[in-house]
């Protein structure tokens, strides 16, 4: 039953890894496209703009990847909790 749960846990964790990568290929090209666009505006209202959006972006890819993988799926040890570092 161990070498189960160790390969399940391995699986769980390739599968993360590919979402991130996944989600980091859309993701990344669209939020530097919209931060350049606030490039433009003055100083205070682009880190507003700014942070708002990336605030929003964070907080849809944080439901987006608790959709899929359920925080109750770490382990007590603290696996499965790994695959994130992409988007860091």
């Amino acid at each position: 039953a161990r070498g189960k749960a160790a390969e399940y846990a391995r699986l769980l964790g390739d599968c993360r890894a590919a979402y991130c990568e996944a989600r980091l290929s859309v993701v990344a090209p669209v939020t530097r496209s919209r931060i350049a666009a606030l490039a433009s505006q003055p100083l205070p209202t682009l880190t507003r703009s700014g942070a708002a959006y990336l605030m929003q972006t964070c907080q849809m890819e944080h439901q987006l990847h608790e959709h899929f993988f359920p925080a109750a799926a770490v382990t007590a040890d603290g696996g499965g909790g790994a695959g994130l570092e992409a988007l860091i």
